[in-house]
């Protein structure tokens, strides 16, 4: 069975994922990531970081401060690791700003909706 050398990897320009794929396809050896030079072994173990979070189920803030404005839920918590999707839920949320949170040890947020905050929901 032939080998795919890491040499010819670097010399088509194509990315690592098209050479595995076409490789794997042909039936041929390929390579680990560590037999990957420098900057393609970095873009291999990104694109596997990447397909992990991916894969990982992400929690719908964006419904939570819903169930927290038709009053189904009191409260949520937000952890360090989720504050990123959080925010992105948050900033797009219409009426964001009745959406009120509390820092907790560890960096826990604690978020409530504030009703009495107006009538314009902003």
């Amino acid at each position: 069975m032939p080998v795919y050398s890491t040499g010819n990897l670097e010399d088509t320009g194509a990315s690592w994922l098209q050479i595995e794929s076409e490789a794997r396809f042909s039936g041929w050896s390929v390579p680990t990531a560590s037999g990957i030079p420098g900057s393609r072994r970095r873009q291999f173990f990104t694109r596997q970081r990447r397909a992990r979070e991916e894969k990982t189920v992400a929690r719908d803030f964006t419904d939570l401060m819903n169930q927290l404005k038709d009053k189904k839920i009191e409260q949520f918590e937000v952890t360090p690791e989720d504050f990123p999707a959080f925010q992105k839920a948050f900033m797009a949320y219409e009426t964001r700003k009745r959406v009120v949170g509390k820092a907790e040890k560890n960096g826990k947020l604690i978020y409530h909706y504030d009703y009495d905050a107006g009538n314009d929901g902003e």
